[in-house]
């Protein structure tokens, strides 16, 4: 019942159907990860990274435009008419030429400079910020895989030999030189450090998971 369970709960959160068989081919314990620089080199391309860099260059479009306002503006109209009444008649086209200065906006343009300069200061820190957390999770991830991994590949060394040593026990006990008692704690420590392997090999694939949730991997 409680697999049957999990699996409705694997559907849920993944859409893997339940007929579906797993594989588990362990590939957190069979390579280690690859190296920070070329990890870091990935992490630049997440999408929150990247996200924050579209904002510093929205900010800083933004500014831009907001200076653009202080220079004067030039507007050019020009005009043909296939035909025309009154004194106008005789005019079959005209142009008009404005050139604006925004004398009496300086004070409100100013104020949008201002205003726009503390955005991109914002989105500038922000940009640093989101650069800063993905390496910073990037390195967290890398250092506790590799440990995991370690942590991983002693307790599977511990279980194999535990149940060497069981088996040993077994047989002694067979032939009369050791009590049953021995068995049964041989088999409790067998099956102890069976659960702890499995334990640690799993937090070695989530670890494996979250370095490649960190580099931008998985979207």
């Amino acid at each position: 019942g409680d697999l049957k369970e999990a699996r409705a709960a694997l559907v849920f959160f993944t859409g893997i159907e339940s007929g579906v068989p797993l594989a588990d081919p362990d590939p957190a314990l069979s390579s280690p990860p690859s190296p920070v620089e070329e990890l870091l080199a990935r992490t630049a391309s997440r999408p929150d990274v990247e996200a924050s860099r579209y904002r510093f260059d929205l900010a800083e479009s933004q500014l831009k435009y907001e200076r653009g306002g202080l220079f004067p503006k030039i507007d050019l109209e020009a005009n043909y008419y296939p035909y025309r009444v009154g004194f106008q008649d005789a005019i079959d086209w005209d142009v008009l030429f404005t050139l604006k200065f925004p004398i009496f906006q300086g004070g409100e343009r100013r104020g949008l400079i201002r205003e726009a300069r503390s955005g991109l200061k914002i989105a500038e820190l922000e940009r640093s910020e989101a650069s800063r957390r993905a390496e910073l999770e990037m390195r967290e991830a890398h250092a506790a895989l590799i440990a995991s991994q370690g942590e991983a590949r002693s307790l599977a060394e511990g279980a194999e030999k535990a149940g060497a040593t069981y088996a040993l026990i077994s047989r002694e006990y067979r032939i009369g030189l050791t009590n049953n008692l021995e068995v049964l704690q041989a088999l409790r420590d067998w099956q102890e450090m069976e659960r702890r392997a499995n334990e640690a090999r799993f937090r070695a694939l989530e670890n494996a998971v979250r370095l490649k949730v960190a580099t931008g991997g998985i979207q």
